[in-house]
């Protein structure tokens, strides 16, 4: 398997078909398109979406321009959906980037972390009970731990069918 996997990048198609360097930057790390496609962003919000299939990346950034693609994406708030097959050393996963109220965010995760974290949780919130943690301080641990799981689901990476949403 090596250090090399197939990613897959989505990005509106408007935001491609009016940045020339974003599509100079998608040919120069060999991008082949895949599928135009009305797609279901956040609720209730549908747009046209171009997808790029590259192959043979190495550990699945796409590092073959200057600037990177990614980092062209972040320094220009272009949303965008990423995600990768697993290589040697990664288990696979996605990254997104979405402006939300005006605000740019990032999220990288990887499957294998998000069901270790569920672990985790779990065993700290038995870990308070076993200390002798009050009801009311374990309550304020559930809903802080409540409010992470939202803001995934807000950025689009957790589904109903499965824990990781692939783009």
């Amino acid at each position: 398997m090596g250090d090399r996997t197939t990613v897959e990048l989505n990005v509106k198609k408007a935001d491609y078909d009016r940045d020339e360097t974003l599509q100079r930057l998608i040919e120069e790390n060999d991008g082949e398109l895949c599928w135009k496609n009305i797609h279901e962003g956040r609720p209730g919000i549908y747009e046209e979406v171009m997808s790029w299939v590259f192959e043979d990346v190495n550990y699945a950034e796409l590092r073959c321009s200057t600037p990177t693609l990614e980092e062209y994406l972040l320094e220009n708030n272009i949303e965008y959906d990423k995600s990768w097959a697993a290589g040697g050393d990664y288990p696979e996963g996605n990254e997104v980037g979405r402006l939300i109220d005006g605000q740019y965010l990032t999220d990288e995760s990887y499957h294998r972390d998000y069901q270790e974290s569920k672990i985790e949780v779990l065993s700290s919130i038995l870990n308070k009970i076993e200390e002798g943690m009050d009801l009311n301080s374990i309550r304020v641990h559930i809903n802080q731990e409540i409010d992470e799981v939202k803001k995934f689901k807000d950025l689009g990476l957790l589904d109903d069918n499965k824990d990781r949403k692939q783009s």
